[in-house]
């Protein structure tokens, strides 16, 4: 399957819903999927930017992919 590259290169999304996080050395990892919202319904992924946590909807991710 073909992925692309978002959140400034934080992230590489496949279109299946599947992300990988982009280590700044280039290796890529499984992130960590945090559940979130009411019913806990919203899947969220982290990531460091400046020595601050940044949080991701996982579904924005992949809006903004393809």
């Amino acid at each position: 399957m073909e992925s692309k590259i978002t959140a400034n290169g934080k992230f590489e999304v496949f279109p299946d819903g599947r992300i990988l996080r982009i280590k700044p050395d280039g290796s890529r990892e499984v992130p960590a999927i945090l559940r979130t919202g009411r019913n806990r319904k919203y899947c969220m992924v982290t990531y460091c930017e400046n020595r601050k946590q940044k949080h991701v909807y996982v579904h924005r991710l992949v809006a903004a992919a393809f």
